[in-house]
């Protein structure tokens, strides 16, 4: 199996641009023929937040519209991808293809 470890910049409080970049990454690493593709930690939402009201405006339920989505391009793609990102509850989560 060819895994990919993902290095990328974040953008901190804009949860639609690394999204975007997750996707493009995603697509990247499975074109060049990776079944486990992982990403940085807090590759969602970034990681330098002082308190968890600052946060609050990327934090996304799970499942949620951000899961979803990379659900479904791991789905297309038939791999499987590791997003560590902050939620509600602050957890960790993988998505795989069933």
């Amino acid at each position: 199996m060819k895994a990919a470890a993902v290095q990328m910049d974040i953008k901190i409080l804009d949860r639609e641009y690394n999204l975007d970049r997750i996707l493009g990454r995603l697509d990247q690493a499975a074109g060049a023929g990776a079944k486990l593709v992982v990403f940085p930690e807090c590759a969602l939402t970034g990681y330098c937040f002082v308190s968890r009201e600052e946060a609050a405006p990327v934090v996304d339920e799970i499942p949620g519209p951000s899961t979803e989505e990379i659900l479904a391009a791991a789905q297309a793609l038939d791999c499987t991808v590791v997003v560590d990102y902050w939620n509600a509850p602050a957890t960790r989560f993988s998505i795989r293809p069933p």
